[in-house]
């Protein structure tokens, strides 16, 4: 890689990563709220319960997802593997909402810059650096 494509690269990142630090210590109730609450909740019960990504639990005992009792908190979406990630940083951190949302940004920069190599590895330095930028700041 040249210096100038690294610069660019880097210039991508560092400003997909200043953008998505605004508000991050915000408490959980914007528009993704009831999701970010859900996920959250998986979390935090890994650290109160134990591990057990095989049977993952969140705070809701209704019948609102299937009709049918809850008792045991069940939460059978998807394979907790983001939940996971925020587990094991919560284990450094404490339970805490902004090391979460921290987690979604470096994931988010990785994708990006996985992105930016395999378009350059397609179709050149430029495109991919339009395609990363567009990711990077579309998603913001």
């Amino acid at each position: 890689m040249k210096k100038k494509e690294i610069l660019v690269l880097l210039f991508i990142l560092l400003i997909a990563f200043l953008l998505r630090l605004y508000k991050i210590n915000r408490p959980i109730a914007d528009w993704h709220s009831w999701r970010q609450a859900d996920t959250a909740a998986v979390s935090r019960n890994f650290i109160k319960d134990g591990y057990t990504p095989l049977v993952p639990k969140y705070d809701d005992m209704s019948m609102q997802t299937n009709n049918k009792d809850n008792p045991q908190r069940f939460r059978f979406v998807e394979f907790p593997i983001y939940n996971s990630f925020i587990y094991f940083v919560w284990l450094f951190t404490g339970i805490n909402t902004t090391a979460a949302r921290l987690v979604t940004v470096f994931i988010t920069i990785a994708s990006t810059a996985v992105l930016y190599f395999i378009v350059r590895n397609f179709s050149g330095i430029k495109t991919a650096a339009v395609s990363a930028f567009l990711f990077s700041e579309h998603f913001t």
